[in-house]
């Protein structure tokens, strides 16, 4: 008797510290996508159009992505199972190049000569036939006056006397007649945009068996495509909101082991009502977990 009841606390204190273990790590994914999405929120928008119906303006591209998004940031819903709103994220995002501008420029006409600090290595001119159709060929400034415009490659840049020549073109908004200028010292950062969302692929349980699995992918414009970044993630959903410059990410993650018994509930705590009928029954068989994290925008 006594041995039952050694053995049956033993299997009892495993179960707890498998759950333990699954917790564990449905938290450190659902880190690894707010790790993922940080910086490309917080440099989200800059050197770019506040308003987003002037995104698209600013390229000469409309019928292609990312040139053709409602804005820098904007969210579309999916279907996965079912139609899951907001559960995709489009960012368009600036990163630094360390290249400085050495004195102000200003436009001449749809022309604008920049003498910066060096070649900036990640910048790309722009296919003659098929014109500035990748984020390679574009660049931002965070200080151009009168409102921030991209700006594209037209020419490899060239060594001069104090520095690097570098020559863009710009899309001259149609209302407007004013040049546009870049002062001494400001930075040009590359443009780079990313989609993200879930998607569904056949992956192997714990028991070794093949179900349907969810992980986060990304899709980066700079031409690899969708690729998988954080197995496990079951659902996520991006709520959006301009007026208060934020974004809230909300991640419904699991644990490795597949239990016998389902052990989460249909809605699991923190995850909301209307997002919960896209959970699959089968998942339920996975601890889950459900978080958020509110990233402020700060470029709007």
């Amino acid at each position: 008797m006594m041995l039952f009841g050694v053995c049956s606390m033993a299997i009892l204190m495993l179960r707890a510290m498998n759950l333990a273990d699954d917790l564990n790590t449905a938290h450190n994914r659902a880190e690894m996508v707010f790790a993922i999405l940080r910086q490309p929120i917080e440099q989200c928008g800059y050197g770019m159009p506040k308003n987003p119906s002037d995104f698209a303006d600013s390229f000469n591209f409309p019928a292609i992505a990312p040139f053709n998004w409602k804005g820098a940031i904007s969210t579309a819903p999916v279907y996965i199972n079912e139609m899951r709103e907001n559960g995709s994220c489009r960012i368009a995002y600036a990163v630094s190049s360390n290249i400085l501008v050495k004195a102000e420029s200003e436009t001449s006409g749809e022309k604008i000569e920049v003498i910066a600090t060096g070649a900036p290595p990640l910048l790309k001119q722009a296919d003659s036939l098929k014109g500035a159709t990748s984020v390679k060929n574009w660049a931002v400034f965070g200080a151009m006056l009168p409102d921030c415009r991209p700006l594209r490659l037209s020419r490899a840049p060239k060594k001069v006397l104090g520095g690097t020549s570098l020559s863009f073109d710009w899309n001259r908004p149609v209302s407007s007649d004013a040049n546009i200028l870049i002062p001494e010292n400001d930075e040009l950062f590359y443009l780079r945009a990313m989609e993200c969302r879930v998607l569904k692929k056949q992956e192997e349980d714990s028991d070794g068996n093949n179900r349907m699995g969810y992980s986060f992918y990304t899709f980066d414009h700079m031409g690899t495509g969708w690729q998988p970044r954080v197995n496990g993630v079951i659902d996520i959903r991006f709520e959006l909101d301009p007026g208060g410059r934020m974004i809230k990410v909300r991640t419904l993650t699991k644990g490795d082991t597949r239990h016998s018994k389902k052990v989460s509930p249909k809605i699991p705590d923190g995850w909301p009502e209307e997002y919960a009928s896209a959970i699959p029954d089968d998942i339920l068989h996975y601890v889950l977990v459900a978080r958020s994290a509110s990233f402020e925008l700060k470029n709007f």
